[in-house]
C-alpha cells in the first residue's frame, strides 16, 4: 500500500493520464466510424470504472473515501452499470500486509507491543478508507476492536483530493470551478478531522454521555492506554453488519429504522451533535439482544441551536403543507438565494414539497416504494446537469442532508415501513420527547 505522497501522486496521476488517453483514442476510433459519441459515453465505460475502483481500493485514504461517498450517496441515483461498479468501493479490499502493519504498531506502541495481548488477529475485520480494524484480546481479558490508520494517509489527504478533483473535471460531470473548490476545501477539512483518532475518541466520549439512557444502542468504550492519534482502540461491539438485517422479520426491520430515525432527530434537536456519516458499515445489529451498535464517530459534527431551530420550523411548515413558509425557510437555510433563477427556485421547492407529500400521503411510509426515489432522481438530475445552476447549500446543511439520505437508503435496503409523519410531529414542538423510557 503506497504510503508516501510521491508514490500516491504517481498512482492517481498515472490513472488520470491513462483514462484521458484511452478516452481520446476511443473517441477517435468512433469518429472514424462516423459516430458522434457523448463525452460521458467515452469516459464512463466499465473498463475505466474498474480501473478507477481498483486503484482507489489499492491506495485507500482520501481518494477512496471520496469514491465511497459517491457510491454510498449516489449509488441509487446513478445508471445501473455505473452504480454496480461503484458498489465495489464499499466492499473490503486491499489491506496492509503484516510487515507494514507491524511497522505502524511499533511506531505507536513500541517494539514489544505484542506482549500486551494474548491474541491479536493480523487479518483485519474490515478495511476502510483511512484505516483497518483488528480484533484482539489483552492479557487482562479485554475484548477489543483496534482501528489502525494506514501509513501516510493523513499527510497525503491534500494531494489525494487534488488528484480526485482532476478526475471529476476529466469526467465532464464536475460542478463549476468555484463550487468544486469549495467542496474540495471542505473535503480536506473533514478528512483531516477523521484522520485524527484522538479527536474521534473525544467524539465517542461526548456522544456516549449525550446518549444517556436511550435504550437499544451500544457505543464502544475508548481504551485510553492503547489509543494514539493514529491507533484508536475500543471495546469490541458484537453484531452483524446492519444491512444483513434484511433477513429479519418486518417487525424487526421496522424497529431498527424507527430507532435510528428517532436517534437522528435526537442528535439534531436534543444533542446538537450529529454523526453525519451514513455509511452502513458504521452500524451493527445484534439479533440476540436487538441492540444497534454505533461504531464510527470520525465525522461527528456540532449543530448550532439556530440551525436546529430553522430545521424544526422547516419540519413544521412541511407537515402543515405551508408552501410559502417552506420557501421562506429555504432561503434562510441557504438552499437557494434571492438571486437564484425562478425556474431553479421552483424546482427546489417542488423537490422539498415532494418529500413532505410522500410523508403525509399515508400513516405508514413505505421505504420500499421506489416512486419517490424515481421522482427525486429526475429532479436532481435536471438540476445537476443544468450548467446555469451553481447553487450549493451551506456545508452544515449538506452534512445533514447526507445523514437523511443515508437513513433513507438504509430504509430502502431494509424495506422498512414507519409511521414517519407521527415520528416527525413529535419533534416539531418543544420540548424534545423523553426517550429514556421509550422502547421500540
Amino acid at each position: 500500500m503506497p504510503s508516501h505522497r510521491l508514490a500516491r501522486l504517481a498512482g492517481l496521476g498515472a490513472l488520470t493520464a491513462g483514462i484521458a488517453t484511452r478516452t481520446m483514442l476511443e473517441g477517435a476510433r468512433r469518429l472514424s466510424r462516423g459516430e458522434l459519441p457523448k463525452p460521458s459515453d467515452l469516459l464512463l465505460t466499465p473498463g475505466n470504472i474498474l480501473r478507477v475502483s481498483d486503484e482507489l481500493s489499492r491506495m485507500r485514504g482520501a481518494a477512496l473515501k471520496l469514491g465511497q461517498l459517491l457510491s454510498m450517496d449516489a449509488g441509487d441515483f446513478l445508471p445501473g452499470e455505473l452504480a454496480g461498479l461503484l458498489e465495489r468501493l464499499r466492499a473490503d479490499a486491499d489491506f496492509m500486509p503484516p510487515r507494514q502493519l507491524n511497522s505502524v504498531l511499533v511506531t505507536n506502541w513500541g517494539p514489544d507491543w505484542r506482549k500486551r495481548f494474548s491474541r491479536f488477529e493480523t487479518r483485519p475485520l474490515a478495511a476502510a478508507s483511512i484505516g483497518q480494524v483488528h480484533r484482539a484480546t489483552t492479557l487482562d481479558g479485554r475484548d477489543l476492536a483496534i482501528k489502525v490508520q494506514y501509513p501516510g494517509v493523513a499527510k497525503s489527504i491534500d494531494s489525494d483530493i487534488a488528484n480526485v478533483i482532476s478526475l471529476f473535471r476529466l469526467s465532464g460531470f464536475a460542478p463549476p470551478a468555484p463550487v468544486l473548490a469549495r467542496l474540495g476545501a471542505e473535503a480536506r477539512k473533514q478528512l483531516h478531522e477523521e484522520a485524527d483518532y484522538l479527536r474521534e475518541a473525544d467524539n465517542i466520549r461526548r456522544y456516549t454521555e449525550q446518549l444517556g439512557g436511550i435504550e437499544g444502542f451500544i457505543v464502544p468504550v475508548v481504551q485510553e492506554d492503547l489509543s494514539t492519534d493514529r491507533v484508536l482502540t475500543m471495546s469490541f461491539v458484537p453484531g452483524l453488519p446492519i444491512d444483513v438485517a434484511t433477513g429479519q422479520s418486518q417487525e424487526v426491520r421496522n424497529s431498527i429504522l424507527t430507532r435510528l430515525a428517532r436517534l437522528a432527530l435526537d442528535e439534531l434537536f436534543a444533542f446538537g451533535f450529529v454523526q453525519t456519516d451514513p455509511n452502513f458499515a458504521n452500524y451493527s445489529y445484534d439479533p440476540d439482544s436487538r441492540t444497534i451498535g454505533l461504531l464510527d464517530f470520525g465525522a461527528a459534527k456540532e449543530v448550532s441551536p439556530d440551525m436546529a431551530d430553522l430545521l424544526r420550523q422547516l419540519l413544521a411548515a412541511g407537515l402543515e403543507e405551508n408552501h410559502e413558509r417552506l420557501s421562506e425557510l429555504s432561503v434562510r437555510l441557504g438552499l437557494y438565494s434571492e438571486q437564484t433563477s425562478l425556474r431553479h427556485r421552483e424546482l427546489i421547492d417542488q423537490t422539498i414539497r415532494l418529500v413532505f407529500e410522500a410523508v403525509l400521503a399515508s400513516p405508514s411510509f413505505d421505504f420500499a416504494n421506489d416512486q419517490l426515489l424515481h421522482r427525486l432522481r429526475a429532479m436532481g438530475t435536471e438540476l445537476a446537469l443544468d450548467p446555469g445552476f451553481d447553487q450549493i447549500p451551506p456545508i452544515d446543511v449538506l452534512y445533514l442532508q447526507r445523514k437523511a439520505a443515508g437513513l433513507y437508503l438504509l430504509g430502502r435496503r431494509l424495506r422498512a415501513q414507519l409511521p414517519l409523519r407521527d415520528i416527525l410531529e413529535e419533534y416539531v414542538h418543544e420540548p424534545v420527547p423523553e426517550r429514556s423510557v421509550r422502547k421500540d
